[in-house]
């Protein structure tokens, strides 16, 4: 069994959400896929996911005050990964410890939503599996 299908995304963390969606849309050609706002304790984080080609980036503003994070493309790599309750539990036999006890349902991403897992790699490398539904 394979554990991982492919890259889903990279997340690209923004000050400003409207300039990142113009610069990869009207001058890299991407294409806009997805728009959302996920919301977290702290507030609202803007989302907006482009794609061209085989390569899709999820574009991330922070509505509220994150002083560890700084713009640029080191948020997080997301694995596609079928069956993700399966994956997690392999990894969970292999010593992976996740930020959450199951995957998370985000039935506003994608066409028919997702769910997402995220865990640290060996250097603290923000990871995440994600199953698109």
């Amino acid at each position: 069994m394979d554990m991982i299908k492919g890259l889903a995304h990279v997340c690209v963390v923004t000050k400003d959400i409207s300039k990142s969606k113009q610069f990869y849309t009207e001058v890299l050609g991407f294409e806009v896929v997805h728009e959302n706002n996920l919301y977290a304790d702290a507030g609202a984080i803007a989302l907006c996911f482009v794609k061209k080609g085989d390569i899709s980036l999820e574009l991330a503003q922070f509505m509220f005050e994150v002083p560890e994070r700084s713009t640029g493309y080191h948020d997080h790599i997301s694995f596609l990964v079928d069956d993700i309750d399966d994956k997690v539990e392999s990894l969970k036999l292999k010593g992976v410890v996740f930020e959450t006890e199951k995957p998370l349902d985000m039935d506003n991403l994608f066409e028919h939503g997702c769910r997402g897992i995220a865990f640290s790699g060996p250097d603290g490398e923000r990871l995440e599996l994600t199953e698109i539904l």
